[in-house]
């Protein structure tokens, strides 16, 4: 059997690290999802109801 060698080369070396550094943005992003996603219903839960006040 013939024996294979694995190559790393520049670019593949690049592309491993920007995939890297792309799902840890995207790991991120969802993270800031879920941070606005909790800070908007906290927001409407303590707003006061609309359309309840005194007519004009």
């Amino acid at each position: 059997m013939p024996e294979q060698r694995f190559v790393l080369s520049i670019r593949s070396l690049l592309w491993i690290l920007g995939a890297a550094l792309v799902l840890v943005l995207l790991w991120q992003l969802q993270s800031l999802l879920i941070t606005f996603m909790v800070a908007f219903v906290l927001a409407a839960a303590i707003a006061p109801p609309r359309g309840m006040g005194r007519a004009a």
